[in-house]
């Protein structure tokens, strides 16, 4: 028996991170030298202070998504890094 999508099922797309992805993949066969961090899978290993913090993250509750634009503490410290770095 054939399936049928609703309208707003035929309009969705591939996840723009997937794009990404495959740009990604396609300038590594080039030989480029690319750090994949676009689907939020390092491929380093975290460091003991990241492990640390997100124990105690866990252990004080604070284990949901933040607001989409990001935590506003973290995004004030961002912006003032690269205003001075770059």
């Amino acid at each position: 028996m054939p399936v049928t999508l609703s309208q707003f099922a035929q309009s969705l797309t591939v996840e723009t991170a997937f794009t990404v992805l495959a740009v990604a993949k396609s300038l590594q066969a080039q030989g480029k030298d690319v750090v994949e961090l676009e689907i939020g899978d390092s491929p380093f290993d975290s460091t003991l202070s990241a492990k640390s913090t997100g124990v105690s993250a866990i252990q004080e509750n604070q284990s949901h998504y933040c607001p989409s634009p990001g935590i506003p503490a973290f995004r004030e410290a961002a912006a003032r890094f690269v205003q001075n770095e770059f």
